[in-house]
This record gives structure tokens, sequence and C-alpha cells, in this order.
């Protein structure tokens, strides 16, 4: 029997068979030949369901949340149950710690997330100053009455009238100056009986009664006493103040007229108190006035008021300027820019202004990080200078060469948030804020896939997880006494009240339990506060108090949930720092005041919203738990 397999061609030929064979076997149902024209209606279904996806180890599972509502995640496209919105892709899961976060690529330009750099510059502020035209106290002449009289004829006599130097402005007739005059003319006539000295002390006499040396010459000569006298000007100008009218009897000291030289003048400006470290004398102020539309000009500030007016806690800014074509009228208004440099002159580490997140007690900014092989942005606290602008200068907590969120900050703060990682309104995490992230994201996924549904609309996602921190949190080590604590919680008891009220849409229940937090603020001393403790809430009062008044100006419910949202983050920052007697709850909605969001503060961990009762009662979730 002959052996064909020892034949080249026939071993080879097998060999191509059996290598067809396995192929088959191996990948014949492993994908889709989506471009095959020949593929008929009829064709089977490949076995693998996951046919035709790439499951390389760069693919990674994109997790779908709601801008409105981050809560909400989903790992498939669709709607927010509790808006309808579109979903989005959020961050990346990513397990770095709990001051940084990544995101996908696609995250990052679907929220339109800029980045802008940190920049060394000089600040430069533009300053805004009011002002008007003032007449400089030099150029003022007063004539006042140098003995009693009475005025016989006026020559000037309308305010705004022009005078020269020497002119005559009225003549007075006064008995003083007819015994002044005869006694000078006695010692003209009586040489051997006065001296030299006699004689020069009758002149000054008459100086001091307004004569000026041409008129006592002219009596000199004339050897006749003259019963009026006329009162020359002593300067050229506009009369401002006619004090007197012909016939008037006056006395001693009385204000004839005032005159005003209008040759130059003053702009003086009024700078606000904050501004006071920016200016100097020398910088140049650019201004406009309603009269003179259209022309500009420009002076260097030649005086700044030492003194701060304490009715307008302005001080006045001083400038000089020719006025001798008239062009400038006394009190005439005046519009002043000032383009000042920071006091020290020297460069310093700016941002812009949409990058920072402020809390009134910190400011915090978000990094990128630029080593990261992702997107990826790290919160940052810093101390933030003045502003200028549309800039911050950063004192400290940032370095030159980094990059920080100037577009979509608020979207990254929300992931953060998510997170349960460092925050605008997060300062410290915990275990139990991570286990409701993951069962919110466990529940939606399932309501998305259609295997559940959601009892009640709206309901707040973090309920559990925040029973759970509430156990877990530690005792609270904040400042405030036990007395202190006991008196601030009283406090938070009538802030529920008027908060409750506003939950039931009862504005008069509301404005009266307004009435008595305002009243309660008013009253709690820092009692046996020290220190920093009693310098905290200090500050948190004035605070308060001022809120209180804005919302006791007025019973409309919009405008009181309005002052609710104002007194709330000052009450948080207060239980904060100072401590409370139990527990109480900062909760927030996304949806609050037209989608800018906004918190309040409650007893209990039940979501009642009390800025959106009638649609969205159980809309919100919980931020913080503070207390024991």
């Amino acid at each position: 029997m002959k052996t064909y397999l020892n034949k080249p061609i026939v071993r080879y030929t097998a060999l191509l068979l059996t290598g067809l064979v396995l192929g088959a076997l191996l990948f014949g149902g492993r994908g889709h030949d989506h471009d095959d024209p020949s593929a008929g209606a009829g064709a089977s279904a490949p076995a693998d369901p996951h046919a035709g996806h790439n499951h390389g180890p760069a693919d990674e599972q994109t997790v779908w949340t709601c801008s409105m509502h981050p809560q909400i995640r989903s790992d498939e496209p669709g709607s927010c149950p509790l808006c309808g919105m579109d979903l989005t892709p959020a961050a990346a899961g990513g397990a770095e710690d709990a001051f940084t976060l990544s995101m996908t690529a696609e995250a990052v330009a679907l929220a339109q997330i800029i980045t802008a750099p940190v920049t060394m510059q000089v600040p430069v502020r533009e300053i805004r100053l009011p002002g008007r035209v003032v007449i400089p106290e030099e150029q003022r002449s007063v004539v006042t009455a140098a003995t009693p009289g009475r005025i016989t004829r006026q020559y000037v006599a309308a305010v705004g009238q022009s005078v020269r130097r020497g002119e005559p402005l009225l003549q007075v007739w006064s008995p003083e100056i007819v015994t002044a005059q005869q006694e000078l003319l006695d010692v003209l006539a009586q040489p051997e009986l006065g001296s030299q000295r006699m004689l020069e002390a009758a002149r000054s006499r008459l100086r001091y009664f307004g004569l000026t040396p041409g008129q006592i010459a002219e009596l000199e000569a004339s050897g006749a006493v003259q019963r009026e006298i006329a009162i020359l000007a002593p300067s050229s100008g506009i009369l401002t103040v006619r004090g007197v009218a012909e016939n008037d009897f006056v006395d001693r000291g009385a204000v004839l007229y005032e005159i005003a030289s209008l040759s130059r003048v003053w702009m003086d400006f009024e700078a606000r108190e904050q501004d006071l470290s920016w200016l100097k004398a020398g910088d140049v102020v650019a201004y406009r006035s309603p009269a003179h539309p259209g022309r500009s000009f420009a002076g260097r500030v030649q005086w700044v008021d030492p003194v701060v007016q304490p009715d307008s806690r302005t001080v006045r800014i001083r400038l000089e300027t020719d006025n001798a074509d008239a062009i400038w009228k006394p009190d005439m208004l005046v519009s002043g820019v000032v383009l000042a440099e920071s006091p020290d002159r020297q460069p310093v580490m700016t941002v812009p202004a949409s990058a920072v997140l402020w809390t009134g007690t910190r400011s915090l900014v978000y990094v990128d990080v630029a080593e990261a092989e992702a997107p990826a942005f790290e919160s940052r606290e810093v101390e933030l200078g003045p502003r200028f602008g549309d800039r911050f200068v950063v004192l400290d907590g940032l370095g030159q060469d980094e990059r920080v969120v100037s577009n979509g900050v608020f979207t990254v703060d929300a992931e953060f948030q998510l997170r349960d990682k460092v925050s605008m309104m997060n300062r410290r995490t915990t275990s139990a804020r991570a286990t409701t992230a993951a069962s919110s994201v466990g529940m939606v996924s399932t309501v998305m896939s259609g295997s559940g549904a959601i009892t009640s609309a709206g309901q707040s996602v973090g309920g559990a997880g925040a029973a759970a921190q509430a156990a877990d949190q530690p005792p609270n080590h904040a400042a405030g006494t036990p007395a202190f604590r006991r008196d601030f919680t009283a406090l938070l008891t009538t802030y529920l009240q008027a908060k409750d009220a506003l939950v039931a849409s009862d504005a008069d229940a509301a404005y009266e339990a307004a009435t008595a937090l305002a009243e309660g603020i008013r009253a709690l001393e820092e009692g046996d506060l020290s220190g920093d403790a009693a310098t905290a809430w200090l500050t948190y009062r004035e605070s308060l108090r001022r809120g209180m008044l804005n919302w006791l100006a007025s019973a409309d419910i919009e405008q009181q949930r309005t002052r609710l949202f104002e007194i709330s983050e000052v009450l948080y920052q207060a239980a904060l720092a100072l401590g409370v007697d139990g527990v109480i709850y900062q909760q927030y909605c996304p949806m609050a005041f037209n989608d800018t969001g906004a918190t309040w503060l409650s007893a209990g961990q039940q979501i009642r919203n009390p800025y959106l009762p009638e649609t969205m009662l159980g809309c919100g979730e919980v931020l913080d738990v503070v207390g024991r």
C-alpha cells in the first residue's frame, strides 16, 4: 500500500486544509462584516454579543450624569429622571486622593472647561472718581465791616457780577470812620502838637477801617472829612455772596461781600476708603464733564486729604487746573478715572476672577495637573489679594507655571462634590459620603436600565448615606463654649422656623420668624468666648445683622427666600467654627434661583426644599453634617 503523505504535494495540501478548519473554528463567529454586500438578510447573528467592540486596555467605561443633578449617575446615555435633561459624560472614575480628580477628554470638551495660565504682572486698577469744580480757598476774598455803620449806596448788588480790583463796591457811613478822619486832619493842621509817630498812628487807624492808601492821601490833600466812604474791591473776580443791601445797618465784622477769582480752579474728587492704598500724589486723573461733552481733560493729583469724611467714608483727591478761558464754573460736576498701579509696583501672581470660588471664609481654585496622562484637576485653597478688573492677586497657594480652570469651574466643582472630594462646599471627606455616591450610581443605573423606578420624583439620593455620616461624625471640637453653643443652637431653632415657613409658602409666618431671628442675633453677645472665637462670632454676627436688615426690608416671599440663602451661608460657617448642640444638616439644591443653586440648613436629613416647595419639594442633597 502506498503512503501518499510521504509526497510533498500531499503533505502541503493537508497542512493547508488543517489550517483553514482551525481558523474557521477559532475566528468564524467573532465579528460582523458590515462592509460585505453579500451578507443577506437571513444571515445568522453572531454568538458573541460583544462582537465589533474595542476592548483594548485604553477603553474605559463612560459614566453619564446630569449637569443640574450631579448625583444622577448612569453607565448609558439617556435623560435625567429628575429634570429630563440629556445626560452628559462625567468624570473618569479615578482613584486619586481627596484633592485630585481625573476627567475624560470628552467630558472636558462637552463641559467647555478652559484653563488659563497664572500670570505675573503689576496689578493696575481702573478707579472711578466722582467730583466737582471748587474755587481755591486762596482765591476767595471776604469783605467785612470794620466798624458799625449804615450802607448808603451799593455799586455791586448782583451775585455773579464781575468786579475788578480797586472798583467801589458800596458806600458806608460810620461815626468811627468820620472821627478817625478828623483826628488825622487835626494832627496835620497842628504839627507842633503831634509827632510823626502820632501821624502814622492816625493813618494806620484809617487803614484798619478799610480805607486804602490812595483814599487816605486824597483825604490829606483835600483837608475835608468825607461823611461817606467807598469800600473798594480787594481783588478781581466774581461776586459769589452779597450779604447786605442799601440802607442796612451793619455791625463790626458783618460779611458784606465775597469775591472769588476763577483764573484757576480745583477739581475735587471723592475716593473710597478702600482705594486709598492705590492712590498717591502725582497720579494722572483723566476727567470729563457733562458741561463739555466730547472733550477730555487730564491733570496730576496734587493733594490727598489726610482726613476721611465720616459720613461718606471717602477722601478728597485734588488737582488744580488753569481756567483762563473761563470754561469751568464752581460746582460743575466732573467724573475722573485713574489707572492706578499696586502700591508696591511689583509683579505678582494673578488669575482670572472667574477661576476663583469664594465662600466668604476661603477661596478655592482648580489647578490643571500638567503631568497627568488624562485631564486631571486639583482643588487648591489660595490666599487672595486685591481684585483689579477681571483678575485677582494670589498671595499664596499657586506657582508661576501652573494653569487654573477659568471656564466651567462650577462643573468641575460639582464633580468634586459628587465624589466627596475637597471642594468649595466640602472641606473634609468621609467614607460615608463615598458610600452614598456609590449607592447613588447603582440606584440610578437600575432606573435607567428600566428594571426599577423612583418612588418619589425628586427624592434625595443622599439620605441613607447622610444618616451614616451623622452616626460616624466625630465629636464637635469647635471653639464655642458650652454656654455659647446652647444659645447659638436656640438661634438656629428660630432660623429653622423661618425656613419651615418658607417650605409651607407662608410669607407672614416666615416674616414673623425672621423678626424673631433678627432680635436673637442682636441679643446674642460673645459672652464667655475669647480670642479668635470671640472675634469670629462678632464678624459673623455683623454679617447676619446686615443680612436680616435686608430680609426685613420686604415681606415678599421670593425676596425672603433670597435672604434665607444669604443667612444660611453665614450660619453654616458660624456653626462650623463655633459648634452646635446636636446635629444640623447643610442641604443643597442645584436648581434653585434659575439653576444657580442654593443651600439651606435643616434639623433632619429629609429634603424639604424651601426655594422650590411647590414644584420640587424633594430636590436636593445633604452636603455636610455639623455637630455631634
